[in-house]
């Protein structure tokens, strides 16, 4: 009968070592699951870090651009103010080659003219 209560109590034994192990196993495994999940949540949370980061640097662009005390403004202001003139310039030239007498070359006329007020 002794030999039959250590069996059974051996037989419980294995049996409570065989539930700690799954217990283990299942712990593991949940662990690892959420540290996968915290990764990958991680990793989305830098992505969109850097999206809103990216949209904030071309927010701020754009409102240079448009608010007229931004400094792209005034650079588009300083080029437009260049291109007008330029325009003017022209416009003033060839009203010198074609007025009278005509000019019968009004391309060398209009390159002289342009040298001139360039110089």
């Amino acid at each position: 009968m002794a030999a039959a209560a250590i069996q059974m109590a051996h037989r419980r034994m294995i049996a409570a070592l065989g539930l700690l192990a799954l217990l283990v196993a299942v712990c593991c495994t949940a662990t690892a699951v959420a540290v996968l999940a915290f990764a990958r949540q991680h990793s989305t949370l830098v992505s969109l870090a850097s999206v809103a980061k990216q949209n904030q640097e071309t927010g701020d662009r754009i409102r240079s651009c448009t608010d007229p005390a931004g400094e792209c403004f005034k650079r588009g202001q300083q080029r437009t103010g260049k291109a007008v003139a330029g325009i003017n310039q022209v416009t003033i030239a060839v009203g010198q080659c074609v007025k009278d007498p005509p000019v019968h070359d009004v391309r060398a006329c209009l390159i002289k003219v342009m040298a001139e007020a360039n110089p």
